[in-house]
């Protein structure tokens, strides 16, 4: 039997509905259209996620099954180490007395997940005011942090022996983690911005 032809489009709805039925039914997809979800699970960052879903569906093909354990172990990884990196943070700014707001992932991890490990991240985005930001880049080059690149919505800091793309399959542990230090939370959506900065500080 070769199974069901599959786009995309059809993998994200299927992933869409998984992960909001108690028992995922079986798609019957082709094996090309498995090789195309774990794409669709690389750039969503849903394979933690899923192997909690699916890892006891009796219907998911061994080396799927083994590909999302793995996906969840290496993200495990990764996020104890960003939670780690977080923290040291959190702790200079605070013994220094520089008001710093976590943003983005590293709060969701671990405000509404049952597990932080579920949430793959990228990088740790922090807010700061203006006034503030040179004081935040100098306390993050004394944890080893140089800036890398500015963009109009924050500046990259990185430190030099963490640049290197270890894997492109995955959420390894060791793929570059930067920090993003934003100055303001705002957004543009093709001409028009939304600029939440005020409403965060006051909610802080």
């Amino acid at each position: 039997m070769t199974g069901i032809n599959v786009t995309l489009a059809q993998i994200c709805d299927a992933i869409i509905g998984w992960l909001n039925q108690p028992v995922p039914p079986n798609p019957g997809w082709a094996a090309a259209g498995w090789e195309s979800f774990k794409y669709v699970c690389r750039v969503h960052g849903v394979a933690p996620l899923l192997h909690q879903k699916l890892g006891g569906a009796d219907w998911l093909d061994a080396p799927t099954r083994r590909w999302l354990a793995e996906q969840d172990s290496l993200n495990g990884r990764r996020m104890a180490k960003m939670q780690a990196e977080l923290a040291d943070i959190l702790a200079l700014f605070g013994h220094e007395a520089v008001p710093v707001m976590p943003l983005k992932g590293s709060i969701l991890s671990i405000r509404y997940y049952p597990d932080p490990a579920q949430r793959p991240m990228a990088d740790l985005d922090l807010l700061v005011r203006p006034a503030d930001f040179e004081a935040a880049a100098r306390l993050l080059g004394r944890l080893g942090y140089e800036q890398a690149v500015v963009h109009w919505k924050h500046t990259e800091f990185s430190r030099p022996e963490n640049r290197r793309v270890v894997s492109t399959t995955g959420e390894h542990p060791d793929n570059p983690r930067s920090v993003e230090l934003h100055r303001s939370c705002r957004e543009t959506f093709a001409g028009p911005s939304l600029d939440l900065t005020g409403l965060m500080w006051a909610g802080a």
